[in-house]
């Protein structure tokens, strides 16, 4: 119960910041060298991780690159957040290409960021948050944005995609929601600093 957002929290009018205060705080974030070289390096991080999937089936991939993109978009605010998706998929890329570079992943990539951002970061870090996000981001990405990607490419139908990828999210949802907030809950126990612009 302790997970639940409390009336206290929900009625503070802190608590639910303008998207506009949490992107130019977000952005103020980037003249920080630190910030700049996290962002870089989680960025390549997870690009890398992006390599260790989990295949079933043809359509159906259970991946670890969403754990930096979370912990960067917690720590420096949707700014970076979207930077790292970017550079995650553009960066597995030219690693490893795999068929010709389709930008609609990237794109995928840069609003996980966001959202991550919008709920994590300079919030008080909770079970509800962690589960909220990650909800919109198999939602959004996953089940909306990635299905239309694949069907583009692979000229299959949406229904026939989407069922499977359903699937996938139910098998995989838990367990990303709990790696997930598991290693957020060990970096925040880590002497990183991020600008005060936005008060808790």
């Amino acid at each position: 119960m302790s997970d639940l957002p409390s009336n206290k929290e929900t009625k503070n009018p802190n608590f639910f910041k303008t998207i506009g205060q949490i992107f130019k705080s977000s952005l103020f974030e980037l003249k920080s060298t630190v910030a700049l070289t996290t962002t870089g390096i989680m960025g390549a991080l997870s690009a890398v991780l992006s390599f260790f999937v989990i295949v079933i089936g043809d359509f159906i991939k259970i991946g670890f690159a969403f754990i930096p993109i979370g912990i960067t978009s917690m720590l420096y605010g949707p700014v970076s957040g979207g930077i790292i998706g970017a550079l995650s998929d553009i960066l597995g890329y030219i690693i490893k290409p795999t068929g010709a570079y389709f930008p609609g992943f990237t794109l995928n990539g840069i609003v996980k960021g966001i959202i991550y951002g919008l709920f994590l970061y300079k919030k008080p870090l909770k079970l509800w948050r962690i589960i909220v996000s990650h909800a919109l981001v198999t939602v959004i990405c996953e089940l909306g944005l990635s299905t239309l990607w694949l069907c583009a490419i692979y000229g299959a139908s949406f229904k026939a995609i989407f069922g499977l990828r359903v699937i996938k999210c139910l098998i995989a949802f838990p367990v990303e929601v709990i790696m997930l907030y598991f290693l957020a809950t060990l970096t925040k126990k880590l002497p990183i600093k991020a600008n005060k612009s936005i008060e808790q």
